[in-house]
């Protein structure tokens, strides 16, 4: 009998001791997953028909000290100024995405952060590689250079060792702009398909990547062309127009804002004041 008794008084003890290490346990875990949550990434379960972010057109980051060159000094904004419009971006907690996660998020496949934003550099100028890529690695920022393959190596313009360089790193992608920056309007088919597919295949037999986006010089286009664009196997096509709402069904005429540099039109919602970008971008 003494034994029965010994023998339950283990069974019960080790019963106990079972009971505490489980608790300890679950009490672990529910302490480790707010930490699990912040480093799994999340992925949107369904499509969506439209996604809000600010899609932002830059052309030269550059001090224009020609008073004549009211144009140049439109499409230019200066490096310190751009660096204080990424400081804005980073203090208003926007993070900046891809093209490629903007069309993910349409397919299903991607979550948009609360706060996205997306930057693009039209035409391939020099300064995007001296002025603008630093600064875009000193904050960690994604941008999109939409490059015109006959004008690279030309004075003003990256050379194609700066266009793999820039293709190598993760936070540029390289995006098509037509050969020779033409106005597809006043092209017949075969040139635009020249325009339109030769910049995709020469970008891409430069850099060994698949080039996904393309923008239309300008900002210009018709139904053939943005046909002609999606047959050239292109994911997206942006525009100049206006808006921050981006509908799956108009991925083909992706919207922007553009930011205007010095020569400030008085009607324009947006110039190389910072409270004007902030309100402009802000969503």
């Amino acid at each position: 009998m003494k034994v029965k008794i010994f023998s339950f008084g283990l069974i019960a003890t080790f019963y106990a001791l079972c009971i505490i290490l489980i608790q300890g346990t679950f009490a672990i875990s529910q302490a480790k997953a707010p930490w699990i949550e912040q480093v799994m990434p999340s992925f949107a379960s369904e499509p969506v028909d439209s996604v809000q972010v600010p899609i932002l057109t830059y052309h030269y980051i550059r001090t224009v000290t020609n008073p004549k060159d009211v144009l140049g000094a439109r499409l230019s904004v200066t490096p310190t100024v751009f660096e204080e419009q990424l400081k804005i971006l980073r203090d208003e907690g926007y993070q900046s995405i891809t093209l490629d996660d903007l069309s993910a998020s349409w397919e299903g496949k991607y979550t948009m952060p609360k706060k996205p934003v997306i930057l693009t550099f039209d035409d391939g100028y020099d300064d995007f590689y001296t002025n603008a890529y630093p600064l875009l690695q000193k904050y960690q920022v994604k941008a999109t250079a939409y490059i015109v393959p006959n004008f690279l190596n030309k004075a003003h313009y990256m050379t194609s060792a700066q266009i793999i360089e820039l293709s190598k790193s993760p936070l540029v992608t390289i995006g098509a702009h037509t050969m020779n920056h033409v106005d597809l309007r006043t092209t017949n088919k075969r040139t635009s398909m020249q325009e339109i597919l030769g910049s995709k295949m020469v970008l891409e037999r430069l850099t060994g990547k698949t080039v996904h986006h393309f923008a239309y010089p300008f900002g210009k286009y018709t139904k053939n062309i943005v046909k002609a664009v999606k047959n050239a196997g292109f994911t997206t096509a942006t525009t100049m127009e206006r808006g921050n709402d981006h509908k799956t069904i108009h991925n083909f005429t992706v919207t922007r804002e553009e930011i205007i540099g010095g020569a400030v039109q008085q009607n324009s919602p947006l110039g190389d004041s910072l409270e004007k970008f902030k309100k402009s971008i802000l969503l």
